[in-house]
């Protein structure tokens, strides 16, 4: 297994940690400390991706996850802010739902032996996403703004994909 690919792997196992320290509001600079967390999970994400393409690591088994790893953690934060009346269900719900879409999109260009990169809008949309749940972390006001440019971004992006990959979807 590759640097990178245990790098994702160790982003998907520090979500559950990452739910305890949101959860913990009893130790002191709880949100700092979830926050810090949160960030180094985040960065690792831009980790792998680099270690991957600079060292030659890019692998079937990293195609698959590294986007998967980023939707579990956009969902369990936004699941859990959504829980405790920080974001209303339905903005959370057409996040998950473009995310899953592109992934099921991204899953069947697989089947037919194509790979759907990344492309700059859904690397801004996850930009947002993130910088969104930082500012939910630090329970910072006006996040309302932030919410629904993430929102807007996240469905541009989305059709971006779905327009540009058609032909995934024919036969």
């Amino acid at each position: 297994m590759t640097l990178a690919n245990k790098i994702t792997l160790f982003r998907i196992a520090s979500i559950p940690f990452l739910v305890i320290l949101l959860l913990s509001t009893k130790i002191p600079n709880h949100q700092i400390i979830s926050l810090c967390f949160f960030l180094i999970i985040a960065f690792s994400d831009f980790l792998d991706g680099y270690i991957a393409r600079k060292h030659n690591q890019i692998s079937d088994l990293g195609k698959l996850l590294d986007p998967l790893a980023d939707k579990i953690l956009v969902t369990t934060v936004l699941l859990f802010f959504t829980q405790y009346g920080k974001i209303e269900f339905y903005w959370t719900a057409i996040i998950i739902f473009r995310e899953y879409a592109v992934l099921g999109l991204r899953s069947v260009a697989a089947l037919k032996n194509i790979v759907i990169k990344a492309d700059i809008y859904g690397k801004f949309k996850t930009v947002l996403q993130f910088t969104l749940i930082c500012f939910l972390i630090m329970d910072f006001p006006g996040y309302t703004l932030l919410l629904l440019l993430t929102v807007l971004v996240t469905i541009l992006s989305g059709v971006n994909y779905f327009l540009k990959n058609k032909e995934v979807l024919n036969g």
